[in-house]
């Protein structure tokens, strides 16, 4: 591969700290994988210069996600091997497979992951930790913390104090105590992801308590001149603006007092702001009224013109005193009622005041976390449990120890941290604790920096990049990585012009510029679809679709008009059509937009699939059962109960429902009416219903006490009917897959040690109310399914597609935690004042808000960032514009510079109900019958009339063979019904129907031994994905079986059970060796399905399969032929090796026939051989 300037330098440079500033699409990982192989290698081809060669598992490699680090060592992995192949030196190669017997040991990892290892390693040194400790999950954590919350409040009202009766008359609501309880977790939450947090809280804390002098000179003070600033440029450019509108109509009066009661003001804030002037900001802050009105009788034509431009110069107006009323509020508190007069605000030192009256209420409100952080670390240590808080700060805490740094130190060479713009305060210290002074690689790009809500920390990036930049640190050095491989040169300029001047340090060497140059290119410019709903008056098929739905037709129409459409694939090289699998659909959440508009696209005929776990609770089947778990933990929940017993599982009707309420009265629960009714109820049918209802319920309820909870949970499932019931329904795969992860979390939380229902209810209750905790839906779509994805812009970080649509547009942006505490800031709660019921937000209140708001709105120009630079082909974006602006919606905060688009809403329903209104020849299969006539027939039929019905009542189709037929068939059924004896037929459904049968959920499987059907599909998949050139030697086959549970393709329990000798046994025998050279070759083929139509009782049906191996070969005079291979796991008794192998060729004679056939037929060449690969007894098959 060819390297530009900068990646080489990446590569290249050593003995230095190097920040790698890595734009989208600019090949990051590459580069870092390509500078770990020269470093292992100790060589600069570029250069032709050697340096001192480190083995990888002297190498610290860090990123974020499992998935990214199991990733970065398969790409690691690919890199060494085809460093193998393209060496010539016999010492290099040899360095190069010691570091693939290496590779699972590397330190590749998260960094929990590695802060885990320095636990471990170093275990004796941890104070308070079990040795056999686990991990907690977030779910399990939230249920400790209200443990321990309960337990802290029940502590302290069992011997109030003065101080603790003041602090809840103060901050609870009266009714309960959830207000002070949400305090106290969210803060400790936020603290806890600090280094040194409870020295850091102090120190917040002490911000209270400062003097004007100190205050002003202060970076805190920063923050409120900043804001003062940017409101006032803003507010003088929309002045300004309506001054230039006034003036060029020549509106004669009104340019002067806009200039010297309005932008003067905006002017001489901007200018105060610059001197850090606190009161020459407050006096500029009130405004005299301004008011437009031109005398139509005198100055007729001035009136008509100023008309005209009335509204917008208003407008403008409104805008920029809205502004500066923002800068007033945060100045002067509040601006209500203040008149001209400043002295009637409040003062700084009145503020400041007012902050030092708090600080004797925050020092207790300290002392409540640390009680509760006693507490809740308690809990966990009772359970020999700990979270990924504790991983970082134990872990820090042992690598503050000097001999356990050194060790990390002399460990670790090298120090990679990929995706660096996501790191938090606390991994940035575990990194600063064990790297030396010039062997840390970071890569990353802060423009994606979008988990601010997970505690990431943009600044770090920044700051260091600044650092670097500047040259003052000799051993360290930044490097821009801007050149896009990804995006076509149209998308490119897109992302640039929307982010220039709006984006804090989108300079020259922030911008992206083509990696490629492309040749007779089409362009496909970005659209922005604005959809116009804006109407007061609209029709009434319009009014009763919600906005998102009226959108979803906005994007179906668009996928529509581009499906089809060629481009160019850089990945692939080659000119191909758009299908729906290269198209994606991003917004900012999913969690019921997503569902709307999933919705909208299956009616209108488009397959999709939402990848996010945020509806999973949402879902009917999940809803419905976890309704049931709740009624058999307690009858009395009458919403629940009414839920399930009018559910698939009761089948009662709302007639029924009703008549038992009717019946039993309202004065009572829905389970005692039902109780009520199953002893006195009139209707007998209804009165057994009910009574075999509750003889279930009850029955379930008995057996929980014998069984496990996930066993319980499947047996009520299979039982209930519900499990099948949920596959029949749309959608039924993935409901069932819900379902199935419902018990394997089951039995996850039952390992825990607290098997109860109610305890699991709870659990899951947690998960359901936090948004950052995330069931997961379970994926049963892959890459290859034709469907349009649908997926939250988070989650399309790191991917990239042919065609992405943004959905939402103008949807408005998601607001922030209601907590009072920032980092850089301080720590506040309002100052309330309880005697006389009053509550306000102080100076330090509204600094921190203003600090927040800062973070978010750069946040979310982040996130548009990503959403941008996904696709490689064609950008769309979809904005809902109505009577209302989405506040803080992408539509708000950047301009778009591509084309826009207009679609009427109007349009859109109404080609709706056109389609609706279709005949058979449209695009629409409805038939319209018309009503037939009374008078059908009048008189007595003939005899010849009767004779003719008969004829035509009684006629037989010849074709009715036809109809026994299916059209499609597996090799497995033909098979199948050319084999005579049952045993035979039993092992051959065991054996070929294996990849058709429902697979046992993984929860039920990973405590079983696996049956020969399951062992079969292990190893096929390994038999597919292992390079049989290496294949004979077991340390490479182990290694890959371990990168394959690495990367979630099977699991460790579903590798034990197979046998790697007899995998290297094949690849070491003749046939086993002639496969590996075809796949040198590139002339092997793996898993190829096929379609072959044949004639079958005089019928022409087809029979579809799937090719486990086949190469192609050539004869001593040049001709080709195919060679085919079938692997079977069947059971083979050696004593009888004869009569065996006569009876597995005939079990799998026609399969094989036809086998042969579809690739004759598909490849035009004989199939000259043909064999059984057996692995149960290593030996081979030929079938004539």
């Amino acid at each position: 591969m060819k390297w530009n300037t900068e990646q080489a330098q990446a590569i290249n440079t050593r003995e230095k700290n190097i920040l790698v500033a890595a734009a989208a699409g600019s090949g990051k990982t590459a580069v870092l994988v390509e500078r770990i192989v020269r470093i292992i290698l100790g060589y600069d081809p570029d250069k032709g210069e050697s340096f001192e060669k480190t083995p990888i598992d002297k190498m610290l490699i860090v990123t974020f996600t499992k998935a990214a680090a199991s990733e970065m060592k398969a790409k690691i992995r690919k890199a060494i091997k085809e460093a193998i192949n393209n060496s010539h030196d016999e010492a290099e190669t040899a360095i190069l497979k010691e570091q693939l017997e290496l590779l699972p040991r590397a330190q590749i990892s998260t960094f929990h992951s590695f802060a885990l290892t320095v636990i471990k390693e170093f275990f004796h040194l941890a104070e308070n930790l079990e040795p056999g400790f686990t991990l907690a999950d977030e779910a399990e954590t939230r249920l400790m913390k209200e443990q321990a919350i309960n337990e802290l409040i029940e502590k302290h009202f069992e011997d109030p104090s003065d101080e603790f009766i003041e602090f809840m008359d103060c901050y609870s609501n009266g009714r309960n105590f959830h207000e002070v309880e949400r305090l106290i977790t969210e803060y400790h939450e936020y603290l806890r992801n600090l280094p040194d947090y409870k020295e850091q809280f102090e120190a917040m804390a002490g911000n209270l308590n400062m003097s004007k002098e100190e205050f002003l000179q202060s970076g805190i003070a920063d923050i409120v001149f900043s804001m003062a600033r940017k409101r006032a440029e803003k507010a003088a450019e929309l002045f300004g603006q309506a001054i230039d509108i006034l003036k060029d109509s020549e509106i004669a009066k009104y340019p002067e007092a806009l200039q010297s009661d309005r932008l003067d003001n905006a002017m001489n804030i901007i200018s105060c702001a610059d001197r850090r002037d606190w009161d020459g900001i407050c006096k500029n802050c009130f405004l005299k009224d301004v008011r437009f009105s031109v005398a139509k009788k005198s100055r007729p034509e001035e009136a008509e013109r100023y008309a005209a431009i009335k509204d917008e110069v208003a407008g403008l107006r409104d805008a920029g005193q809205k502004l500066i009323k923002e800068i007033g509020e945060m100045f002067l508190a509040d601006l209500k009622g203040r008149g001209s007069d400043v002295n009637r605000g409040m003062s700084l030192d009145e503020q400041l005041e007012e902050m030092s009256r708090l600080k004797p209420t925050i020092d207790f409100f300290g002392k409540l976390i640390w009680e509760f952080d006693e507490i809740f670390q308690s809990y966990k240590r009772e359970e020999g449990l700990i979270d990924f808080n504790d991983i970082e700060h134990i872990s820090i805490g042992m690598l503050k120890n000097p001999e356990v740094a050194a060790y990390y130190r002399d460990k670790f060479k090298y120090i990679f941290v990929d995706e660096y713009q996501d790191t938090n305060l606390l991994q940035e210290e575990v990194i600063c604790l064990i790297s030396g002074d010039n062997n840390l690689f970071m890569v990353g790009d802060v423009k994606q920096s979008i988990y601010k809500f997970r505690n990431a920390e943009p600044e770090i990036f920044i700051d260091k990049y600044e650092k670097y930049a500047s040259g003052a640190d000799l051993k360290s050095v930044k490097i821009d990585l801007n050149r896009n491989f990804r995006s076509k040169p149209e998308i490119l300029n897109c992302v640039n012009e929307t982010f220039q001047g709006v984006m804090a340090g989108y300079d020259n060497s922030a911008k992206l510029y083509p990696g490629f140059e492309y040749e007779n290119h089409i362009e496909n410019a970005p659209v922005l679809y604005e959809i116009k709903n804006d109407g007061d008056e609209k029709p009434d098929a319009l009014e009763e679709l919600k906005n998102a739905e009226i959108e979803a037709l906005a994007i179906a129409k668009i996928i529509k008009e581009n499906l089809g459409r060629r481009f160019y694939d850089t990945k692939k090289q080659q000119s191909r059509t758009l299908m729906l699998k290269d198209i994606v659909i991003l917004s900012r959440a999913m969690r019921t937009y997503g569902a709307e508009v999933y919705n909208v696209l299956m009616n209108e005929g488009i397959d999709a699939y939402i990848n996010s776990g945020d509806g999973y609770f949402d879902t009917l089947e999940i809803r419905i059962f976890l309704n049931l778990m709740k009624i058999i933990d307690n009858r009395r929940q009458d919403v629940e109960l009414l839920s399930v017993i009018h559910s698939e599982i009761f089948n009662f009707s709302f007639d029924e429902m009703a008549r038992i309420r009717a019946e039993a009265g309202s004065n009572m629960s829905y389970y005692k009416a039902m109780t009520y009714y199953g002893e006195n109820g009139e209707s007998l049918d209804l009165k057994n219903k009910v009574r075999d209802t509750m003889d279930k319920l009850d029955y379930w309820s008995d057996k929980l006490c014998k069984a496990p909870l996930s066993s319980w949970l499947w047996d009520i499932l299979m039982e209930s009917g519900f499990y099948i019931f949920a596959g029949a329904m749309p959608g039924g795969r993935q409901r069932q897959a819900n379902l199935r992860a419902l018990v394997q979390k089951a039995g996850v939380f039952e390992s825990t040690g607290d098997g109860t229902l109610y305890s699991f209810i709870s659990y899951l209750e947690k998960i359901e109310e936090n948004k950052n905790l995330s069931m997961g839906e379970s994926k049963i779509v892959s890459e290859n399914d034709n469907l349009v994805r649908m997926m939250t812009i988070h989650k399309s970080k790191g991917l990239e597609f042919p065609m992405v649509i943004i959905a939402g547009f103008n949807r408005k942006g998601q607001k922030g935690g209601g907590i009072s505490v920032h980092k850089d800031v301080g720590v506040a709660l309002n100052l309330v004042d309880g005697k006389e019921g009053w509550s306000k937000k102080t100076l330090m209140t509204r600094l921190i808000e203003e600090k927040r708001r800062v973070e978010e709105y750069e946040e979310n120009l982040r996130v548009l960032y990503v959403a941008l630079t996904r696709p490689t082909d064609f950008l769309f974006a979809t904005a809902l514009i109505g009577n209302k602006k989405g506040t803080d919606s992408f539509y708000e905060m950047v301009s778009w510079p591509g084309k826009r688009e207009v679609i009427p809403a109007e349009a859109l329903v109404y080609e709706t109900d056109d389609r609706a209104d279709s005949h058979i020849d449209g695009s629409n299969n409805r038939r319209y019958i018309e009503p037939l006539d009374d008078g059908i027939y009048e008189g007595q039929p003939t005899k010849e009339v009767m004779e003719e019905v008969y004829r035509r009542m009684s006629y037989r189709y010849p074709y009715a063979k036809a109809g026994e037929l299916k059209s499609k068939y597996s090799v497995s059924e033909l098979n199948s019904e050319a084999s005579q004896e049952r045993a035979e037929k039993e092992a051959l459904q065991g054996e070929l129907v294996s990849r058709l049968i429902l697979e046992m959920p993984k929860f039920m499987r990973e405590s079983a031994k696996l049956n020969s059907a399951q062992r079969g599909i292990i190893y096929h998949g390994i038999m597919e994905k292992l390079d049989l050139r290496y294949a004979g030697d077991l340390e490479y086959v182990n290694g890959a079986c371990d990168s394959f549970v690495e990367k979630g393709i099977f699991t460790e329990e579903e590798i034990s059970q197979i046998d790697k000798n007899k995998i290297a046994a094949f690849a070491k025998t003749g046939l086993g060796k002639r496969m590996a050279e075809a796949f040198e070759r590139g002339e092997l083929k793996r898993e190829k399905s096929f379609v072959l139509e044949f004639e079958k009782d005089g019928e022409k049906v087809l029979t579809q399969g799937i090719i486990d191996c086949f190469f192609k070969e050539r004869t001593d005079e040049g001709e080709e032929y195919l060679v085919l291979v079938d692997y079977k796991t069947n059971r083979f008794d050696m004593g009888k090796i004869a009569e065996e192998s006569h009876r597995l060729r005939e079990l799998y004679k026609v399969q094989m026939e036809y086998y042969s056939k579809a690739l004759e037929e598909g490849y035009g060449l004989k199939v000259r051989e043909k064999y059984l690969y057996l692995f149960d007894a290593s030996m081979e098959l030929e079938i004539s």
